[in-house]
């Protein structure tokens, strides 16, 4: 791993440390604090490059002498020292993501897990490593209401404007209430962009999002051949179909006999 060049300040009893290449700058009670902060604040320095697509620095600075000549004239008593980036939970960076994405406070989370806020804020600390499976799912079942529910509610509009499209008004008004007196099936496609597709008639069960925060799906249903067939791809590549498959008269209900008591 890269090694970034610190450099440890204390004035008038205050500990004080920077990483001038990565800009990242803080204070402590003491060496050891500093240190902790300046590897934390290295791991989170880099992060932001990576989120903006921006190259990582590459450890240029070595020694104090490689530094620019304004930072040696101001810090000339400064103890240099090369340090790594503090490791990172991953689990922790999708969980915060995924917190605000859902738009919801740590409060109203905590609320509906029925914890505290300040434990739903170390699921999200990247440097806390303690989570539990069950602390880790229950946070999911909230977002996955807030975030997938959202989500799949879109995509469910969107095909039932789909069907909406390809029946014709006098059947729908054939069908009556609730198709009351006939159905006008649908059939669903997702097509991908090498023209392979899955037909599906649920709109609402045949499509699974991989995860909270992926823009993969997955889709369940037949071929052209109709034969059990999936499709996962990214939802802006997937283009979506719908085929009517003609009225169907509601059978008639047979009368209903009751046995004298």
């Amino acid at each position: 791993m890269t090694q970034y060049l610190s450099l440890y300040v204390r004035e008038n009893g205050a500990h004080g440390g920077l990483i001038p290449e990565l800009n990242v700058t803080v204070t402590g009670k003491d060496r050891e604090q500093v240190r902790q902060r300046l590897q934390q604040g290295a791991a989170l320095a880099l992060i932001e490059y990576d989120r903006n697509e921006q190259p990582r620095p590459e450890g240029q600075y070595r020694h104090v002498d490689d530094l620019p000549a304004d930072i040696r004239a101001d810090l000339p008593d400064a103890e240099p020292e090369l340090i790594e980036p503090a490791p990172l939970n991953r689990w922790s960076l999708e969980i915060e993501q995924a917190v605000q994405a859902s738009g919801l406070s740590d409060s109203e989370i905590a609320r509906r897990m029925e914890t505290s806020p300040a434990a739903v804020g170390r699921l999200q600390d990247p440097f806390y490593w303690g989570h539990s499976l069950a602390s880790v799912r229950k946070l999911y079942d909230v977002l996955d209401q807030e975030l997938l529910g959202e989500r799949k509610s879109a995509l469910v509009d969107e095909l039932g404007r789909l069907a909406r499209a390809v029946v014709p008004a006098e059947d729908r008004k054939r069908a009556g209430p609730l198709e009351q007196w006939g159905r006008t099936p649908v059939q669903f496609s997702a097509v991908a962009h090498d023209g392979r597709a899955v037909h599906f008639r649920n709109r609402l069960y045949d499509v699974t999002y991989r995860d909270l925060l992926s823009p993969i799906v997955q889709v369940t249903g037949v071929d052209d051949e109709g034969r059990p067939a999936s499709l996962s791809g990214h939802l802006d590549t997937i283009q979506w179909r719908a085929t009517y498959l003609g009225f169907q008269p509601a059978e008639p209900r047979r009368p209903e006999y009751v046995l004298p008591v």
